[in-house]
C-alpha cells in the first residue's frame, strides 16, 4: 500500500508541475526567433570573410607566381651572360699568358701582369653572375611553390566559405 502511495504522489507533484509550467509567451518566441536569425547572420558573415581572405591569398598567390617567375627569367639571363663573361675571360686570359715572349723589361712585365688582373676580375665578375642567377632562381622557384600553395588555400578557403553562407541562408 505504502508504493500505492508514494506513486500517486509522484504522480500528482508531476501533473501540478506539468500544469504550473506555462505555454511560450509571444515574446519568448520571438526571443528564440532572434536568437536564431542571430546564429544564421553570424554563419554567413563567417563564411563571407572566408570568402574575402580566400580571393585574397588567390590575388597574392598569382603575384607571388609572378614574382617568382621574373626571378627565375633573370636568374637564367645573369646565369647565360655570367657564362659568357667567364668563356671569354678565360679564352683572353689564356691567349695574353702566352705572350710572354713580349716582356723584355720588369716595366712590360708589370703591365703584362695588371692586364692579367683586369681580366682575372671581369672573369670572376662572370663567376657570382652565374652563382647570383641560380640564388635568383631558387627564389623564384620557392617564390613559385608558396604561390601555388596559396592559391589552393584561397579556393579551399572561398568553398568553405561559399559553403557556409549557402548553409546559412538555406536555414533561413
Amino acid at each position: 500500500m505504502n508504493k500505492h502511495i508514494t506513486a500517486l504522489v509522484l504522480t500528482s507533484s508531476l501533473l501540478i508541475a506539468g500544469c504550473a509550467s506555462k505555454a511560450p509567451t509571444f515574446a519568448d518566441k520571438l526571443q528564440a526567433e532572434g536568437a536564431a536569425r542571430i546564429d544564421i547572420a553570424e554563419q554567413w558573415e563567417k563564411g563571407s570573410k572566408q570568402v574575402k581572405n580566400g580571393e585574397t591569398l588567390v590575388k597574392s598567390g598569382h603575384e607571388l607566381i609572378k614574382d617568382g617567375q621574373d626571378s627565375v627569367r633573370e636568374g637564367e639571363e645573369l646565369i647565360v651572360k655570367g657564362k659568357v663573361e667567364v668563356q671569354n675571360n678565360r679564352q683572353a686570359y689564356q691567349n695574353l699568358a702566352l705572350k710572354v715572349s713580349d716582356i723584355d723589361t720588369s716595366d712590360s712585365a708589370f703591365e703584362h701582369v695588371d692586364k692579367l688582373k683586369k681580366i682575372a676580375n671581369k672573369w670572376e665578375d662572370g663567376e657570382e653572375k652565374v652563382v647570383k642567377g641560380n640564388k635568383l632562381i631558387k627564389r623564384g622557384n620557392s617564390d613559385i611553390a608558396k604561390g601555388n600553395k596559396e592559391i589552393k588555400d584561397g579556393h579551399e578557403l572561398i568553398a568553405s566559405g561559399r559553403e557556409n553562407m549557402q548553409k546559412a541562408e538555406s536555414r533561413y
